[in-house]
């Protein structure tokens, strides 16, 4: 079923201006080449205008991305990321709001 669905995204407020941002999960090949790439996190403005692609979210995931969890795992206040995928695409992101 993999190979028929698209990947996830996440409407949330990640870096906690008040609008909310969007994160794309990156798809790929289930089977074969491995997977390339990254997902993609654009940021919102207040005044609610999207500045384009900003940042690079996570290390490259094996496998195919399928979708994501969002909340706060770790009780530090940011929200937090667990993304989904198969034949190796799960992966924990942890907020930390830019401190690294």
């Amino acid at each position: 079923m993999p190979a028929v669905m698209g990947a996830g995204l996440a409407i949330a407020d990640f870096d906690r201006n008040a609008a909310p941002d969007v994160h794309l999960v990156k798809s790929g090949r289930v089977f074969g080449t491995p997977a390339t790439g990254v997902d993609r996190l654009y940021p919102k403005r207040r005044q609610g205008s999207f500045p384009g692609f900003l940042l690079r979210v996570g290390a490259p995931a094996t496998g195919c991305g399928i979708g994501m969890a969002v909340g706060d795992f770790d009780g530090g206040g940011w929200i937090d990321v667990f993304r989904t995928g198969h034949g190796g695409g799960e992966v924990l992101l942890r907020n930390d709001g830019g401190r690294r």
